[in-house]
Protein backbone atom coordinates (compact mmCIF):
# COMPACT_ATOMS: atom_id res chain seq x y z
CA UNK A 1 0.00 0.00 0.00
CA UNK A 2 1.25 3.47 -0.91
CA UNK A 3 -0.03 6.22 1.41
CA UNK A 4 0.68 9.87 0.69
CA UNK A 5 0.15 12.87 2.99
CA UNK A 6 -0.02 16.08 0.96
CA UNK A 7 0.71 18.95 3.32
CA UNK A 8 0.98 22.67 2.74
CA UNK A 9 4.68 22.54 3.65
CA UNK A 10 5.80 18.98 2.92
CA UNK A 11 4.82 15.79 1.10
CA UNK A 12 5.25 12.48 2.89
CA UNK A 13 4.84 9.12 1.17
CA UNK A 14 5.09 5.73 2.87
CA UNK A 15 4.98 2.19 1.60
CA UNK A 16 2.94 0.34 4.23
CA UNK A 17 2.73 -3.33 5.01
CA UNK A 18 -0.55 -4.94 6.15
CA UNK A 19 0.39 -4.09 9.76
CA UNK A 20 0.77 -0.41 8.72
CA UNK A 21 4.49 -0.48 9.51
CA UNK A 22 6.46 1.70 7.06
CA UNK A 23 8.56 -0.32 4.64
CA UNK A 24 9.95 2.78 2.99
CA UNK A 25 9.42 6.51 3.55
CA UNK A 26 10.18 9.54 1.47
CA UNK A 27 9.54 13.22 2.17
CA UNK A 28 9.99 16.31 0.02
CA UNK A 29 8.99 19.97 0.29
CA UNK A 30 5.62 20.86 -1.23
CA UNK A 31 6.97 24.16 -2.53
CA UNK A 32 3.46 25.43 -3.15
CA UNK A 33 4.83 28.75 -4.36
CA UNK A 34 5.78 26.97 -7.61
CA UNK A 35 2.08 26.69 -8.41
CA UNK A 36 -0.47 23.85 -8.23
CA UNK A 37 0.59 22.17 -11.48
CA UNK A 38 4.15 21.78 -10.19
CA UNK A 39 2.87 20.36 -6.89
CA UNK A 40 0.75 17.79 -8.74
CA UNK A 41 3.73 16.73 -10.84
CA UNK A 42 5.84 16.34 -7.68
CA UNK A 43 3.15 14.11 -6.16
CA UNK A 44 2.96 11.94 -9.29
CA UNK A 45 6.73 11.62 -9.55
CA UNK A 46 7.04 10.73 -5.85
CA UNK A 47 4.37 8.04 -6.18
CA UNK A 48 5.94 6.62 -9.33
CA UNK A 49 9.43 6.49 -7.84
CA UNK A 50 8.32 4.69 -4.67
CA UNK A 51 6.11 2.25 -6.55
CA UNK A 52 8.86 1.39 -9.01
CA UNK A 53 11.36 0.62 -6.23
CA UNK A 54 8.95 -1.06 -3.80
CA UNK A 55 10.25 -4.27 -2.16
CA UNK A 56 6.77 -5.80 -2.49
CA UNK A 57 3.96 -5.34 -5.05
CA UNK A 58 1.92 -2.19 -4.41
CA UNK A 59 -1.79 -3.04 -4.37
CA UNK A 60 -3.19 0.48 -4.27
CA UNK A 61 -2.45 4.12 -3.49
CA UNK A 62 -4.26 6.38 -1.04
CA UNK A 63 -3.67 10.12 -1.12
CA UNK A 64 -4.68 12.38 1.76
CA UNK A 65 -5.05 16.00 0.63
CA UNK A 66 -6.04 19.27 2.32
CA UNK A 67 -8.95 21.60 1.65
CA UNK A 68 -12.13 20.45 -0.09
CA UNK A 69 -12.23 16.93 -1.48
CA UNK A 70 -14.71 14.96 -3.56
CA UNK A 71 -13.62 11.53 -2.34
CA UNK A 72 -16.24 9.72 -4.42
CA UNK A 73 -14.89 11.17 -7.67
CA UNK A 74 -11.28 11.40 -6.48
CA UNK A 75 -11.03 15.14 -7.07
CA UNK A 76 -9.04 17.66 -5.02
CA UNK A 77 -11.53 20.51 -5.24
CA UNK A 78 -9.69 23.38 -3.52
CA UNK A 79 -6.90 24.18 -1.09
CA UNK A 80 -5.99 27.61 0.25
CA UNK A 81 -2.41 26.59 1.01
CA UNK A 82 -1.66 24.79 -2.26
CA UNK A 83 -3.83 26.85 -4.60
CA UNK A 84 -5.25 24.03 -6.69
CA UNK A 85 -8.84 23.73 -7.90
CA UNK A 86 -10.69 20.74 -9.34
CA UNK A 87 -7.65 18.50 -9.79
CA UNK A 88 -8.66 14.95 -10.88
CA UNK A 89 -5.95 13.50 -8.69
CA UNK A 90 -7.22 9.91 -8.58
CA UNK A 91 -7.37 9.70 -12.36
CA UNK A 92 -3.89 11.19 -12.72
CA UNK A 93 -2.36 8.79 -10.19
CA UNK A 94 -4.08 5.75 -11.67
CA UNK A 95 -2.88 6.71 -15.14
CA UNK A 96 0.69 7.21 -13.95
CA UNK A 97 0.92 4.13 -11.68
CA UNK A 98 -1.51 1.66 -13.24
CA UNK A 99 -3.04 0.77 -9.84
CA UNK A 100 -6.22 1.68 -7.99
CA UNK A 101 -6.06 4.99 -6.12
CA UNK A 102 -8.24 6.84 -3.64
CA UNK A 103 -8.23 10.52 -2.68
CA UNK A 104 -9.35 11.43 0.83
CA UNK A 105 -9.43 14.46 3.11
CA UNK A 106 -6.24 14.64 5.17
CA UNK A 107 -7.80 15.65 8.48
CA UNK A 108 -10.65 13.21 8.09
CA UNK A 109 -8.26 10.28 7.81
CA UNK A 110 -5.94 11.66 10.50
CA UNK A 111 -8.92 11.89 12.83
CA UNK A 112 -10.06 8.43 11.76
CA UNK A 113 -6.67 6.99 12.70
CA UNK A 114 -6.56 8.73 16.09
CA UNK A 115 -10.14 7.64 16.82
CA UNK A 116 -9.50 4.04 15.81
CA UNK A 117 -6.05 3.26 17.20
CA UNK A 118 -4.72 6.53 18.62
CA UNK A 119 -5.39 8.96 21.46
CA UNK A 120 -9.16 8.88 20.97
CA UNK A 121 -9.58 5.10 20.67
CA UNK A 122 -12.83 3.97 22.25
CA UNK A 123 -14.33 7.48 22.61
CA UNK A 124 -17.56 7.92 20.66
CA UNK A 125 -17.68 11.73 20.40
CA UNK A 126 -14.50 13.63 19.68
CA UNK A 127 -12.78 16.33 17.68
CA UNK A 128 -9.37 15.84 16.15
CA UNK A 129 -7.68 19.11 15.29
CA UNK A 130 -4.32 19.45 13.58
CA UNK A 131 -2.42 22.71 13.87
CA UNK A 132 0.38 23.11 11.38
CA UNK A 133 0.67 25.24 8.24
CA UNK A 134 -3.11 25.48 8.49
CA UNK A 135 -5.78 24.37 10.95
CA UNK A 136 -8.53 21.86 10.30
CA UNK A 137 -10.47 19.31 12.26
CA UNK A 138 -12.20 15.96 11.95
CA UNK A 139 -15.44 15.22 13.76
CA UNK A 140 -16.40 11.82 15.14
CA UNK A 141 -19.95 11.62 16.51
CA UNK A 142 -21.40 8.42 17.95
CA UNK A 143 -18.28 6.62 16.76
CA UNK A 144 -18.93 7.63 13.13
CA UNK A 145 -16.62 10.03 11.23
CA UNK A 146 -18.57 12.99 9.85
CA UNK A 147 -17.38 13.48 6.26
CA UNK A 148 -20.25 15.40 4.65
CA UNK A 149 -19.84 18.46 2.45
CA UNK A 150 -16.74 17.48 0.44
CA UNK A 151 -14.62 17.62 3.57
CA UNK A 152 -16.02 20.96 4.76
CA UNK A 153 -17.31 19.48 8.02
CA UNK A 154 -14.69 20.21 10.66
CA UNK A 155 -13.03 23.14 8.85
CA UNK A 156 -12.56 24.91 12.17
CA UNK A 157 -9.56 26.81 10.82
CA UNK A 158 -11.91 29.04 8.87
CA UNK A 159 -14.16 30.00 11.76
CA UNK A 160 -13.99 33.78 12.21
CA UNK A 161 -12.55 34.46 15.66
CA UNK A 162 -11.51 38.09 15.21
CA UNK A 163 -13.68 40.41 13.16
CA UNK A 164 -11.43 42.40 10.83
CA UNK A 165 -8.43 40.32 11.88
CA UNK A 166 -5.50 39.13 9.71
CA UNK A 167 -6.10 38.09 6.13
CA UNK A 168 -6.40 34.31 5.71
CA UNK A 169 -5.34 32.29 2.70
CA UNK A 170 -9.02 31.58 2.01
CA UNK A 171 -9.64 35.29 1.38
CA UNK A 172 -11.50 36.06 4.61
CA UNK A 173 -10.26 38.15 7.52
CA UNK A 174 -9.91 36.96 11.11
CA UNK A 175 -10.01 33.18 10.54
CA UNK A 176 -8.60 31.00 13.30
CA UNK A 177 -5.98 29.72 10.85
CA UNK A 178 -4.71 33.26 10.26
CA UNK A 179 -4.02 33.70 13.99
CA UNK A 180 -3.33 30.34 15.63
CA UNK A 181 -1.71 28.13 13.00
CA UNK A 182 1.99 27.45 13.33
CA UNK A 183 2.59 29.43 10.15
CA UNK A 184 0.60 32.39 11.46
CA UNK A 185 2.40 32.42 14.82
CA UNK A 186 5.78 32.52 13.06
CA UNK A 187 4.58 35.21 10.69
CA UNK A 188 3.13 37.44 13.43
CA UNK A 189 6.29 37.06 15.48
CA UNK A 190 8.45 38.07 12.52
CA UNK A 191 6.21 41.05 11.76
CA UNK A 192 6.52 42.37 15.31
CA UNK A 193 10.13 41.49 16.07
CA UNK A 194 11.81 41.69 12.69
CA UNK A 195 13.26 38.21 13.29
CA UNK A 196 12.02 35.03 11.63
CA UNK A 197 11.67 32.09 14.03
CA UNK A 198 9.91 28.74 13.89
CA UNK A 199 6.99 28.05 16.20
CA UNK A 200 9.15 25.60 18.16
CA UNK A 201 11.74 28.34 18.72
CA UNK A 202 9.06 30.81 19.77
CA UNK A 203 7.73 28.31 22.32
CA UNK A 204 11.16 28.05 23.95
CA UNK A 205 11.25 31.84 24.35
CA UNK A 206 8.00 32.09 26.32
CA UNK A 207 8.49 33.92 29.60
CA UNK A 208 11.70 35.52 28.31
CA UNK A 209 10.55 37.32 25.19
CA UNK A 210 7.56 39.72 25.46
CA UNK A 211 6.80 39.48 21.74
CA UNK A 212 6.74 35.68 21.91
CA UNK A 213 4.43 35.88 24.93
CA UNK A 214 2.11 38.30 23.14
CA UNK A 215 1.86 36.32 19.90
CA UNK A 216 1.44 33.01 21.74
CA UNK A 217 -1.27 34.39 24.04
CA UNK A 218 -3.16 35.79 21.07
CA UNK A 219 -3.03 32.39 19.34
CA UNK A 220 -4.17 30.52 22.46
CA UNK A 221 -7.07 32.90 23.09
CA UNK A 222 -8.28 32.62 19.50
CA UNK A 223 -8.01 28.83 19.64
CA UNK A 224 -9.94 28.68 22.92
CA UNK A 225 -12.70 30.83 21.41
CA UNK A 226 -13.13 28.48 18.46
CA UNK A 227 -12.96 25.31 20.55
CA UNK A 228 -15.52 26.53 23.10
CA UNK A 229 -17.89 27.32 20.22
CA UNK A 230 -17.40 23.77 18.99
CA UNK A 231 -18.01 22.39 22.49
CA UNK A 232 -21.27 24.35 22.69
CA UNK A 233 -22.46 22.84 19.40
CA UNK A 234 -21.42 19.19 19.64
CA UNK A 235 -20.18 18.58 23.21
CA UNK A 236 -17.30 16.18 22.46
CA UNK A 237 -15.91 14.08 25.29
CA UNK A 238 -12.35 14.58 24.10
CA UNK A 239 -10.40 16.92 21.84
CA UNK A 240 -7.27 15.40 20.33
CA UNK A 241 -4.74 17.99 19.15
CA UNK A 242 -2.06 17.08 16.65
CA UNK A 243 0.21 18.84 14.21
CA UNK A 244 3.42 20.71 14.86
CA UNK A 245 1.99 23.08 17.47
CA UNK A 246 0.94 20.19 19.71
CA UNK A 247 4.60 19.21 20.02
CA UNK A 248 5.09 22.26 22.26
CA UNK A 249 3.34 20.23 24.98
CA UNK A 250 2.50 22.06 28.22
CA UNK A 251 3.31 25.42 26.62
CA UNK A 252 0.16 24.94 24.54
CA UNK A 253 -2.06 22.64 26.58
CA UNK A 254 -1.84 24.38 29.97
CA UNK A 255 -2.82 27.90 28.85
CA UNK A 256 -5.37 26.49 26.40
CA UNK A 257 -7.14 24.52 29.15
CA UNK A 258 -7.17 27.63 31.34
CA UNK A 259 -8.47 29.84 28.53
CA UNK A 260 -11.27 27.41 27.69
CA UNK A 261 -12.22 27.04 31.36
CA UNK A 262 -12.50 30.82 31.64
CA UNK A 263 -14.92 30.94 28.68
CA UNK A 264 -17.40 28.19 29.53
CA UNK A 265 -20.50 28.70 31.66
CA UNK A 266 -22.78 25.66 31.56
CA UNK A 267 -20.74 23.57 29.11
CA UNK A 268 -18.74 20.56 30.22
CA UNK A 269 -15.10 20.90 29.26
CA UNK A 270 -13.79 17.98 27.21
CA UNK A 271 -10.46 16.36 27.93
CA UNK A 272 -7.62 17.88 25.90
CA UNK A 273 -4.97 15.38 24.85
CA UNK A 274 -2.08 15.38 22.38
CA UNK A 275 -2.35 13.14 19.36
CA UNK A 276 -0.75 9.76 19.81
CA UNK A 277 0.21 8.93 16.23
CA UNK A 278 2.12 12.14 15.63
CA UNK A 279 3.14 13.09 12.12
CA UNK A 280 2.14 9.63 10.82
CA UNK A 281 -1.57 9.99 11.69
CA UNK A 282 -2.57 10.99 8.18
CA UNK A 283 -0.64 8.28 6.33
CA UNK A 284 -1.82 5.68 8.84
CA UNK A 285 -5.42 6.81 8.38
CA UNK A 286 -5.08 6.74 4.60
CA UNK A 287 -3.59 3.26 4.84
CA UNK A 288 -6.32 2.03 7.19
CA UNK A 289 -9.09 3.20 4.86
CA UNK A 290 -7.36 1.75 1.81
CA UNK A 291 -6.79 -1.64 3.48
CA UNK A 292 -10.43 -1.64 4.67
CA UNK A 293 -11.57 -1.00 1.10
CA UNK A 294 -9.35 -3.74 -0.33
CA UNK A 295 -10.61 -6.21 2.30
CA UNK A 296 -14.22 -5.30 1.55
CA UNK A 297 -13.67 -5.82 -2.17
CA UNK A 298 -12.00 -9.17 -1.50
CA UNK A 299 -15.03 -10.45 0.45
CA UNK A 300 -17.65 -9.29 -2.04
Amino acid sequence: MLAVDVGGTGLKAELLGPDLAPLRTHTTPTDADRGPDAVVETILRLCADLTATAPIPVAAASLAVPGLVDAEQGIALWSANIGWRDVPLRKLVEQRLGITATVVHDLAVGGFAEARIGAGAGVADQLFIAIGTGIAGAITAGGIPITVGHGQAGEIGHVIVEEGGPLCGCGAYGCLEAISSAAAISRHYADRSGTKRSTAEIATRLGKDPIADEVWAQAVQALSRALVSYVSLLAPSIIVIGGGLAESGPALFEPLRAAMAARVTFQSLPTLVPAKLGARATVIGAGLLAWDKLNEEATE
